[in-house]
């Protein structure tokens, strides 16, 4: 039986430069408004948090939800983020020398999994970037499969041909929810980032992951373990 390991992108493989992209408009949102940057990143978050319940890929359709902050502030702005995206795309930072730990994870046999809430017109300037693509077997972005990591459909067509394991460093999407959905999961903690939505949604987090790692170096020494419990 095959075993497919779905990994997240974001500040689990890379550190992207959208952070910074988004920091900057939320400014520019807050003195356009005369608001502070806290009460504007606020109004996101709860735009986004109600797509997020409903695992719609328009949580992180980052101009669709700047069109829904615009009118919650009633400020008329217009950026194209994607467009501001790819420029700064360059800046993209790989983590845990994750290149090494993507070979040897292929040649140990398991069959690779990019797995992302970010949608495909933003993280393929990404991926693309750092040469990503090339070590992973398939892709999986929302806007292919129509909802969230929140959203048993997003692992349907590898749960139907083997084993999933999912690795990410969100508590919410990498392992609350697959947990949930009967799949094993590696929780990769950061430690810098607040975990937003299981704040917002008041999650359990007795649920724990298979593993906790602070470093992707660890995955392959772990995974056939967890594989085979």
């Amino acid at each position: 039986m095959n075993t497919y390991i779905m990994i997240d992108l974001d500040h689990t493989l890379v550190i992207s430069p959208i952070t910074k992209v988004l920091n900057n408009i939320r400014k520019d949102l807050a003195k356009l408004a005369g608001v502070s940057e806290e009460y504007v990143h606020r109004v996101w978050l709860e735009i986004e948090a109600r797509y997020v319940a409903i695992s719609s890929p328009k949580a992180f359709d980052w101009n669709y939800i700047l069109e829904e902050v615009c009118k919650a502030l009633n400020v008329k702005y217009y950026v194209d983020i994607i467009e501001l995206f790819y420029d700064n795309c360059k800046d993209v930072e790989v983590l845990d020398n994750a290149y090494t730990v993507l070979e040897m994870l292929r040649s140990m046999g398991y069959i690779l999994v990019l797995s992302t809430n970010g949608l495909s017109k933003y993280q393929l300037c990404v991926i693309k970037e750092v040469q990503l693509d090339k070590y992973f077997d398939y892709m999986v972005f929302p806007d292919t499969i129509g909802c969230l990591k929140n959203c048993r459909r997003f692992y349907e067509e590898f749960a139907s041909r083997g084993k999933v394991i999912t690795v990410g460093d969100s508590y919410f999407f990498d392992v609350y929810y697959p947990k949930l959905f009967g799949f094993k999961s590696i929780f990769v903690y950061r430690g810098y980032m607040e975990d937003i939505f299981t704040r917002i949604f008041r999650i359990d987090t007795s649920i724990e992951p298979d593993a906790t790692i602070n470093n992707l170096q660890n995955l392959p020494r772990i995974l056939p373990n967890i594989e085979s419990s």
